[in-house]
């Protein structure tokens, strides 16, 4: 017993002196230290970290630093304190202990900040997140259709995230390519939260694989992988979206509702056929799409979003001329109405209604339906565009109203090429030529590529007298100089330069099969090249009333029948829709005209006072383009006012006008040829085009010899 107690004695000393030799080493207070810095640190981190799993799971990576840092911290300053004695050595050792506890802390605090910096905070406000068009790895590579319209609807799923804005699909798709990185697509879109992804579909199953990055850090914040058989995709998005949210805001619950999914895979997979088509807009992507919605429909009448489609599609046939109008209103309006009663709260079926009234030209019941879409999806961009078309047409609109639309779609979809061709048209309508012309720029500098956008762009160049640059618009991009509608607006603009025999040379280049069509270039060209025959030729082809009457009475004209063209005037005038005063003066002037060659003086000055309070509701809705001030000269000059037809004179070649080529064959423009100060705007015009000419002939030139070969 003696020897036991004895031994328990000589290890409770001992225990002791280790105890003390802790002390003398100052393990013992550098441990206190430690412990409450990491305390504060956890603490810190806790209270920054989100409360959803992903943040639980940091803080406990965190902890776990802490706590294996705490022997580490131990072993170091036990280590550095191994010199015994006091004096300079003492010192030393105190130093470089401290040293050791202060080093150890600072790396556990710097590790701690870099978990919490690429981490999802609750307090930290998101700018929005855009949901990138998810990679097809599919072994045969045809499955991109399905890879975008699960990623569709994972943003639809999210888009009713309190506080979190989505960007709109056509600007997060614009970036297919990927040319830029995760900092510079978020900057474009203003966004901080970028999800990419990838879709591999084998048999009937499908793997998902995303990443969710921080795109000002370019770090990840959440990854997943999910598999799911082609039946189960529906839930899968559900899944994937609340995840998403469960990171992102942790403290919101609620996502958008969506449309209910159809009975089947099949139906679904036909559906995202015919968007992934319609989204493309050119002739051949609508009729592929309409079968497909048609398909998708037969295999679920039930499915409201496709009945949706089909009416979309018809409406743009249609209005491409390749339905006839008053079929296409019958069948999507009973497609709108089905939608509408399998789903009252689709928005998209609301804006296709409105849609569908903009184009019967019932502009008040339009605005109703495209305001009722806006209500249930407020960040509905193409209901917006479409309610900016309607204010643009609608009696008592105008440019000024439609702007606001059109600018808040463009702000929801900054890189859809529709919403900025639109805008850009808006714009010019203005009288924001330039600003119009850079909108239509910037697609090209943003990797959009947009046929329309470039033969508007060609178009507003042409109409706002930079007649080289549409020159050289049109000759830069293959894709116009080999289609009918960029050869038709080459052959204009080489009118407009007095460049008759080249003109000549494309307008006889373009096939009228090639188009549905005649284009308003082709037309105005063969007009001012004298190609009647041409022009009468294309006059047989589907036109809007109010146009093939307006060229009927320009050929009238122009074969001395007088009472013929006056006529077809009348018709003409007739039929102009509303929101198009720039024709509707010009046809004006033009009946004045051939009133007044008839010896009906007093008939023509009605007409014309009428014009000129047309003229005057236009200015104040907005409208201020150099063809709108020359048709006002014209109107001024009919009506015996001078100074007034001199001054919009002034304006329009101020602002650009340079169509002297096309003028000399309006009726009406020879009262504006008396003005004294006409034969000096004439010159600086002539002038003006000869230099632009100089700049542009050689290769106009050689362009046109490359045609005829």
């Amino acid at each position: 017993q003696w020897r036991s107690g004895r031994t328990n004695f000589d290890a409770g000393v001992s225990r002791l002196r280790w105890i003390a030799e802790m002390h003398r080493r100052g393990v013992i207070r550098a441990l206190i230290i430690y412990v409450l810095a990491a305390w504060i640190v956890v603490e810190i981190s806790a209270s920054l970290l989100p409360s959803n799993g992903t943040g639980a799971q940091q803080l406990r990576m965190i902890i776990l630093v802490a706590l294996v840092g705490c022997p580490v911290m131990a072993i170091l300053v036990w280590r550095r304190r191994r010199g015994t004695g006091s004096g300079r050595g003492a010192n030393q050792a105190g130093e470089r202990s401290l040293l050791s506890i202060v080093s150890v802390i600072a790396l556990l605090a710097v590790l701690a900040w870099t978990v919490i910096a690429h981490s999802p905070r609750a307090d930290r406000e998101y700018s929005g997140i855009a949901i990138l068009p998810f990679s097809d790895l599919s072994a045969t590579e045809d499955h991109q259709y399905l890879a975008d319209g699960i990623a569709e609807e994972i943003r639809n799923r999210l888009v009713a995230v309190p506080g979190l804005d989505v960007a709109a699909r056509s600007s997060a798709f614009a970036f297919r390519q990927r040319s830029k990185n995760v900092r510079e697509i978020g900057e474009l879109l203003r966004v901080d939260l970028v999800l990419d992804g990838s879709l591999r579909k084998a048999g009937d199953t499908v793997r998902i694989s995303l990443q969710l990055v921080d795109a000002r850090t370019g770090f990840e914040v959440w990854t997943g992988s999910f598999d799911a058989g082609l039946d189960d995709i529906f839930a899968l998005q559900d899944e994937i979206a609340g995840q998403i949210v469960a990171v992102v805001a942790p403290d919101n619950k609620e996502m958008a509702s969506v449309a209910a999914m159809p009975s089947s895979f099949d139906a679904y997979d036909l559906y995202l056929l015919g968007r992934h088509n319609w989204q493309k807009r050119d002739i051949a992507s609508l009729e592929r799409a309409l079968g497909y919605f048609d398909q998708s429909i037969s295999r679920d009448p039930g499915f409201a979003p496709s009945h949706t489609g089909r009416a979309d599609s018809l409406l743009l046939l249609a209005r491409a001329g390749e339905r006839p109008p008053q079929q296409a209103v019958v069948e999507a309006h009973e497609a709108i109405q089905t939608a509408l009663q399998l789903d009252p709260l689709l928005g998209n079926a609301h804006a296709s209604l409105g849609l569908l009234r903009l184009f019967q030209g019932n502009f008040v019941a339009a605005e109703l339906a495209l305001r009722e879409a806006l209500r249930i999806a407020p960040e509905n961009s193409t209901a917006h565009m479409w309610l900016g078309l309607t204010q643009l047409r609608r009696p008592g609109g105008g440019p000024n109203l439609a702007l606001d639309a059109l600018q808040a779609a463009q702000r929801f979809d900054p890189m859809d090429p529709t919403i900025t061709l639109n805008l850009a048209g808006v714009l010019a309508r203005l009288g924001h030529g330039e600003e119009a012309i850079s909108e239509l720029r910037q697609l090209p500098a943003l990797g959009v590529e947009s046929h329309g956008a470039e033969v508007l762009l060609a178009t507003l160049c042409l109409e706002w007298g930079r007649l080289d640059e549409a020159i050289a618009v049109l000759s830069d991009s293959d894709a116009l100089t080999r289609g009918p509608d960029g050869r038709a607006l080459y052959a204009r603009t080489l009118a407009a330069f007095g460049q008759g025999d080249l003109a000549a040379t494309w307008l006889r280049s373009v096939d009228l099969q090639e188009t549905a069509a005649a284009t308003p270039p082709r037309l105005d060209a063969a007009y001012m090249t004298g190609a009647d025959e041409l022009l009468r030729e294309a006059l047989y082809r589907e036109n809007p009333p109010h146009a093939a009457e307006w060229w009927n009475g320009l050929l009238s004209w122009r074969g001395g029948d007088i009472s013929a063209a006056l006529a077809s005037f009348d018709l003409a005038a007739a039929a102009i829709p509303d929101g198009d005063p720039q024709l509707a003066i010009t046809v004006a002037g033009a009946r004045a005209a051939a009133l007044r060659a008839l010896g009906d003086a007093d008939s023509a000055i009605g007409i014309l006072v009428e014009a000129r309070q047309l003229g005057a509701d236009s200015l104040a809705a907005g409208w201020n383009t150099p063809q709108l001030n020359f048709a006002l000269a014209v109107i001024e000059a009919g009506l015996g006012d001078e100074a007034g037809a001199t001054a919009y004179l002034e304006q329009a070649v101020a602002a650009g006008w340079r169509d002297i080529e096309w003028a000399r064959g309006v009726p009406g423009t020879a009262q504006v040829v008396h003005l004294v100060g006409y034969a000096a705007l004439e010159e600086t015009v002539l002038d003006d085009l000869q230099r632009q000419w100089k700049s542009v002939a050689n290769r106009a030139e050689a362009a046109t010899e490359g045609l005829s070969r």
